[in-house]
């Protein structure tokens, strides 16, 4: 899959609680277009500039619950992007480069686990949590 990528670390990846979480990555493309508390411009032929900064990782980290279930909300419209967890804004990229932005096709949700402990399996919003009714 090649693309925008919506990242979600695994239990225990990261000493902070967070080190992908909320960042806005393009798979086999341009890579990392906003690191989480970043909001980003993508320009034609330019690396993205970081525009402003609206917290950081350890900051973010608070609202992750690492033993329990997140909200990953992902807004898109036009070429603005943004990506919020547990109802925190976690990253937002401004792209400007027509010649490389999706204008259609896939999001890719990535969970990153460590040799610790497994990726929990993802289901869809209608489907049931594994050991529950909802």
């Amino acid at each position: 899959m090649e693309g925008y990528q919506a990242d979600i670390d695994g239990h225990d990846r990261h000493s902070n609680g967070m080190r992908y979480t909320g960042q806005n990555y393009e798979e086999k493309g341009r890579g990392f277009l906003a690191l989480p508390g970043q909001m980003t411009k993508v320009e034609p032929g330019k690396r993205p500039q970081v525009i402003a900064s609206f917290s950081d990782s350890k900051q973010l980290a608070l609202v992750i619950h690492e033993d329990g279930w997140n909200e990953y909300h992902l807004v898109v419209s036009g070429h603005l992007l943004v990506h919020a967890v547990n109802g925190c804004v976690t990253s937002i990229v401004v792209d400007e480069d027509a010649s490389h932005r999706r204008d259609i096709g896939l999001l890719g949700l990535q969970v990153h686990r460590t040799r610790k402990a497994a990726s929990p399996a993802l289901f869809p919003r209608s489907a049931p949590r594994p050991g529950t009714d909802q």
